[in-house]
């Protein structure tokens, strides 16, 4: 995830959000990649939020299954069945699973 952050995070905007920081987190057997979004506009409901890109599904020994967030509201399976360093991989280079 260090080596994606300088890519990802973008230096601040004046109208329009922008990503300030990009973590990982667990959630029962899900790894959820996110991105906190900053709004340094006055027109803006709220000042930052946490926007999860894409996420990896535990489901055995070095096997996961790779997910991205569609702008439907659900999450959509690209791959079943990756090792972690193949669900890396996609994540660092697949745009689909960009913030």
């Amino acid at each position: 995830m260090e080596q994606m952050k300088p890519r990802w995070v973008e230096p601040p905007k004046e109208e329009w959000g922008y990503v300030s920081d990009v973590y990982g987190r667990w959630y029962h057997n899900y790894y959820h990649f996110c991105a906190l979004y900053r709004y340094e506009s006055a027109k803006a409901s709220t000042s930052e939020r946490e926007v999860k890109f894409a996420r990896l599904e535990y489901t055995g020994p070095n096997s996961f299954r790779l997910s991205y967030y569609r702008h439907t509201g659900a999450w959509w399976e690209l791959f079943e069945d990756l090792g972690l360093e193949q669900c890396l991989e996609q994540v660092e280079h697949n745009p689909l699973l960009h913030p």
